[in-house]
C-alpha cells in the first residue's frame, strides 16, 4: 500500500542520519521513496548504495574476494549485477563472478511472483 512505503520512508530516513548508517538503510530508503513515486528522490539513495560499493572493491586487493548481497524483491539479479559491474568500472576494477546465489531450499520463491526471490548473493574475485 503506498501508506506503507510512506512509513518506510520515515524508518530509513531516522536510519541514514547516522554516520555510520549500514549501506541496507540506503537501499531501503531509495527503493521506498521509488516505490512511493519519489522517482528522483530515490535515485540519490541507490546511488549511495552503488557508492558504497565502489568504495568497498577499491579496498579489496587484486586477486581478493568480495561478497555483495541484496535482500530486495525490488532488484532482480540482473539489475543487481549491472549494479556491480557498474561499481567495478567505477572503482576501476574487474570482478570475476565466482557463484551467484540466492535463498536455500528452505526458502522457495512463487514462480508467478518474482520478487519472493528477493535474497541475492554475489561472491567474486577482485583484480
Amino acid at each position: 500500500k503506498p501508506g506503507d512505503f510512506e512509513l518506510a520512508t520515515g524508518f530509513y530516513r531516522e536510519a541514514v542520519k547516522s554516520s555510520e548508517a549500514p549501506v541496507e538503510a540506503w537501499r531501503g530508503l531509495g527503493l521506498s521513496l521509488m516505490r512511493a513515486g519519489k522517482t528522483e528522490e530515490g535515485k540519490p539513495a541507490l546511488k549511495k548504495y552503488l557508492d558504497m560499493n565502489k568504495l568497498a572493491l577499491s579496498v579489496v586487493r587484486p586477486g581478493g574476494l568480495f561478497l555483495s548481497c541484496s535482500c530486495t524483491g525490488l532488484v532482480s539479479e540482473s539489475q543487481f549485477l549491472d549494479m556491480l559491474r557498474r561499481a567495478a568500472y567505477y572503482s576501476q576494477r574487474s570482478l570475476q563472478i565466482i557463484k551467484v546465489m540466492g535463498a536455500g531450499s528452505d526458502h522457495p520463491f512463487m514462480a508467478q511472483v518474482q520478487e519472493s526471490r528477493y535474497l541475492k548473493a554475489v561472491f567474486c574475485r577482485v583484480f
